[in-house]
Parts: structure tokens; C-alpha cells; sequence
């Protein structure tokens, strides 16, 4: 799965040229990692921060969770009892390679990840104790960004 990002070798001319179809999913880990810089060391350091303020018995959500590589790694981190991983995404290609990656997996004691492809938007955030937007928030229109902002902080726990 893990092939060569060379979709948009030419300038992408107008807005609506780059979706996160099943081109990019299958570039994506590449495409991530050549336009983010440290990406391959922002992803295990979230899973730390997970494993610090995770508390048992709540939800970790991974919104705009793409492959998932960030639910993976808080799955990774975190032992406590109880906590479940919600990934959430708008892509349906994103979705249904995550759910590929998922059952493949064979991770043991570790929390469960459910995928939803669900706008961010529309995503009830409750009884969390983490929350994480890697590079998602800059997708939604400046207009929409505290709306989604003040509904993560009134779903999070103490």
C-alpha cells in the first residue's frame, strides 16, 4: 500500500483539484510524509500524550483520522482500562483502508478502535479524555472552527 506520492506533480490550479479519494489513499503515508515535516515523530509523541491524560473509561477521539496512524499509536500507548478509540473521518476511501488496516491487526489488550466515516462536524464528542486534531482543523472554514472547538471542550472530562 505504501507507494510513491506523484499525483500532483503539476500545480493543482483550483481549490476543489485535491479530495482525499482512493488516488490518495493509496499514496497517502508518502504524500503525509514529504509535506509534513516531522510527521514520523509528531505521531508517536501523540501517542505519549494519549497515554499521559488518557483516563480509564473514557473515548480517545482521532478526528480526521485519514489511515489512522494516530489511533494506532494511541492504541499503542495506551493501557488503561475501559478506553476506547473513536476515528472519524469523511473520506470513505480513508475509512474503508482503515477498517482494512484494522482487521489485520492482531493488536491483544489494547483498547478498540471504531472508524466512522462522519463529517467532524456532525461528530458528538462525549465522556472524552483526549482529543486530537493532527493537521485536521485547517480543512474547515475559519467560521466553523471554534463552534467545532467549544464542543470538544464541553464533551471532554475534567
Amino acid at each position: 500500500m505504501n507507494r510513491k506520492d506523484t499525483l500532483f506533480k503539476s500545480e493543482i490550479t483550483k481549490p476543489g483539484d485535491f479530495v482525499f479519494d482512493d488516488r490518495v489513499v493509496r499514496v497517502f503515508p508518502d504524500m503525509i510524509n514529504r509535506s509534513v515535516p516531522g510527521y514520523s515523530l509528531i505521531v508517536p509523541m501523540i501517542g505519549l500524550l494519549a497515554r499521559r491524560y488518557a483516563q480509564k473509561n473514557t473515548v480517545l477521539y482521532d478526528l480526521g483520522c485519514s489511515l489512522g496512524a494516530v489511533s494506532l499509536a494511541m492504541r499503542a500507548a495506551v493501557r488503561k482500562p475501559g478506553v476506547e478509540i473513536m476515528a472519524v473521518d469523511s473520506s470513505a476511501e480513508m475509512i474503508r483502508q482503515l477498517e482494512d488496516i484494522l482487521a489485520d491487526d492482531k493488536a491483544i489488550e489494547a483498547p478498540d478502535i471504531r472508524a466512522a466515516r462522519q463529517d467532524i462536524l456532525d461528530t458528538r464528542i462525549e465522556n472524552a479524555s483526549v482529543v486530537v486534531l493532527n493537521f485536521t482543523l485547517q480543512f474547515l472554514l475559519p467560521g466553523r472552527r471554534l463552534e467545532l472547538l467549544n464542543r470538544i471542550a464541553n464533551g471532554l472530562k475534567p
